[in-house]
């Protein structure tokens, strides 16, 4: 980063970053094979990686008085250039563990009826499997002109905010397939469909890249956002409201292959021009200042998350705008800078919601693809700061989260199999509903000492809310009453087959050490180091459906040791 003062009135801001990742995404593991070893890696062909250049420059003008009458004039821009490729393996989204090669054997390993073929998810020696590659290159432009102004009249202070971003993004997107053409065997258990010698995959660098071209879809999106909010406040700032007022047009341009899966008309359209208004609210009192002061306030604010297009752990998409209006009240404690204490009281009204776990459209045009809901997530917030000698300071949080689906819709699973019931009351999946944190610090000349821990209770893992592990509908498997068959598709197991569910999650409460040190500062320049030992008693705990694998046990990390050194000049 470099910073340029032209004169006392204006100044350049300019960074460049530049990122590289690479990453062996062990996966998710079968219960049983969590059990055995919860490290192992079963899926070793899974893979990521990226680069990333972010750059800007933001030029700031200071004008008239801050007293009075002035403000800040800025205009930044900012760009990014990315590319990323995630290989995964046809078997992605299958814990299966079960064996059988005709309906009469799948049935007597436990399957619903209307399987006639599985294979555990860790196998590859069979015609039809393949590694997907998804490399994507992404390129953004935004700039974005803002003005803060202030007007203070001495009873009655403003401070204006008005400003307008707009971006461009062009998202280009292909697909390669590293599908195993081996030889099938000819008799016996697997004819057809099991490799009759090694695997044959039809890529040029199997396992590495690339595979065969697949297809293409492209992207050039615009988003554009004018804004302005009025901070109003009296009393020499015992009281303050704030409106605000955000507009977003955001417009979807989409160009792809034929054989890449289409959009219906109808729902491109409505992608193509969306329009969100996004009003807020801030309110604040303090009815009691000097070395105990009192704050309370409310707070409103609308927002909204665009159409999320072609979305791997469950291969569908999402052709809707979902949009959620939250508001806030509490009170906030303080006594001089020894003690602070916030209670909050929170809602969040969600429409047209993707939860991305269950609740798929089951026939027509949109048939695979992720059915809006709605719902709310309300809860009590509580924080406390302790300072009781210098350089100490203890913190304390806990967090009660309810969130409840409000429609009456269908419940229905990823596989399209429709469940006992509707999914009007259920609690959403994931959320634990009592989270603690806890952390001190204590900072002596050039060192610091701290420790943090966080608690999260249990939670469903399934929109059935079924608090024993196991699975609904149509899991485990290749083929089925809704979806192909793998002898069809050439898959083990097709994106719709992510039903399983792992009950109720485990909680865990995890406790971090660090200590950092100062070695070296002259001026600006600093040498800073830290180590940190995360999950000090190797707490042992599990997650699923969060992105290495949508279905099975994805292991939390045991007990690890970080080093940090960082030179700032």
């Amino acid at each position: 980063m470099g910073v340029y003062d032209i004169n006392e009135s204006n100044g350049i801001k300019a960074y460049y970053q530049y990122y590289d990742f690479a990453i062996a995404q062990p996966g998710s593991l079968s219960e049983q094979d969590y059990k055995i070893n919860r490290f192992a890696n079963l899926r070793p062909l899974n893979q990521k990686g990226g680069r990333s250049q972010r750059f800007g420059a933001v030029y700031e003008n200071r004008f008239g008085d801050l007293d009075r009458v002035g403000g800040t004039f800025s205009f930044t821009y900012y760009g990014q250039l990315m590319t990323r490729d995630f290989q995964v393996s046809s078997s992605y989204n299958s814990a299966n563990m079960v064996t059988c090669f005709s309906e009469a054997a799948c049935r007597a390993a436990g399957l619903p009826a209307g399987y006639n073929l599985a294979v555990p998810y860790y196998a590859t020696n069979y015609n039809g499997w393949a590694e997907v590659e998804n490399p994507v290159r992404s390129i953004n432009n935004a700039f974005e002109p803002k003005v803060n102004l202030i007007v203070n009249t001495g009873k009655v202070k403003q401070t204006f905010i008005m400003g307008l971003r707009f971006m461009t993004t062009t998202f280009l997107q292909r697909q390669y397939l590293n599908t195993n053409e081996c030889t099938t065997k000819t008799s016996g258990e697997g004819a057809g469909f099991l490799c009759e010698g090694a695997n044959v995959m039809s890529g040029w660098k199997p396992h590495i890249k690339h595979g065969v071209y697949r297809n293409w879809n492209n992207w050039r999106n615009n988003y554009t956002a004018v804004y302005l909010s009025d901070r109003i406040e009296a009393w020499d700032g015992r009281f303050f409201i704030v409106p605000g007022l955000r507009y977003a047009f955001v417009q979807y341009n989409n160009e792809n292959a034929a054989n890449w899966m289409q959009i219906p008309e109808k729902d491109l359209r409505k992608i193509k021009h969306m329009n969100n208004w996004m009003p807020s609210t801030n309110i604040g009192f303090i009815p009691v200042q000097g070395d105990h002061n009192v704050l309370t306030y409310f707070n409103y604010q609308r927002s909204f998350v665009p159409p999320q297009l072609d979305v791997l752990s469950y291969g569908g998409a999402e052709y809707f705008t979902q949009h959620f209006d939250t508001v806030e009240a509490g009170a906030r404690y303080t006594y001089k800078d020894k003690f602070s204490f916030n209670a909050d009281y929170f809602r969040i009204w969600a429409r047209d919601f993707a939860t991305g776990q269950y609740s798929v459209y089951t026939s027509g045009p949109m048939k695979g693809n992720v059915r809006p809901i709605n719902g709310y997530s309300q809860g009590v917030e509580l924080e406390l700061y302790y300072r009781p000698i210098r350089g100490l300071q203890f913190h304390a949080a806990f967090n009660y989260i309810d969130t409840r689906v409000t429609s009456h819709g269908p419940l229905t699973d990823l596989n399209g199999d429709v469940l006992k019931g509707t999914s009007y009351n259920k609690h959403f999946p994931f959320v634990s509903p009592f989270q603690f944190i806890f952390d001190a610090r204590y900072n002596w000349r050039k060192t610091t000492i701290g420790i943090s821990s966080y608690f999260y209770s249990r939670a469903y893992s399934g929109i059935s809310n079924s608090a024993a592990g196991g699975y609904y509908g149509m899991q485990y498997y290749s083929g089925g009453n809704n979806y192909e068959s793998v002898l069809n598709s050439g898959y083990q197991c097709e994106a719709w087959c992510m039903t399983q569910h792992e009950g109720l999650l485990p909680w865990y409460w995890v406790w971090n050490i660090q200590v950092s040190q100062i070695f070296w500062e002259n001026g600006r320049h600093r040498v800073t180091g830290s180590l940190q030992i995360n999950n000090i008693f190797n707490m042992k705990y599990y997650f699923t459906g969060i992105g290495s694998s949508p279905a099975g046990l994805q292991p939390a990390p045991g007990r690890s040791v970080t080093a940090y050194l960082n030179y700032t000049f």
